[in-house]
């Protein structure tokens, strides 16, 4: 079953209790399932921009899936400044903070 975009009133069970969450934050389920492909969906113009050229047989975004800590490591030095955290990371903060 899709989990809908956006947040949503939550009820968890286990075996002999169930637990009522404030809300679950999340994005749309489907090709933007993880981290890194959100990532890059939000960020393309700067992954490009540092994983494009010279690239011979990948993909940007299969370069940066099968080189996670790399491509991560070279966005947070060169571009940290620049990346846009996912929108449900935001509102995630958000709800902390409030």
């Amino acid at each position: 079953m899709p989990i809908a975009a956006g947040s949503a009133d939550v009820i968890f069970k286990s075996k002999n209790e169930s637990y009522k969450l404030k809300s679950v934050l999340c994005d749309d389920y489907g090709k933007r399932c993880d981290f890194s492909r959100t990532l890059l969906e939000d960020n393309k113009d700067i992954c490009d921009g540092q994983f494009l050229a010279g690239r011979k047989t990948l993909t940007v975004q299969d370069y940066m899936l099968k080189n996670k800590t790399d491509a991560a490591f070279q966005l947070l030095e060169k571009k940290g400044a620049e990346l846009v955290a996912p929108k449900y990371i935001q509102e995630a903060v958000a709800w902390i903070r409030a």
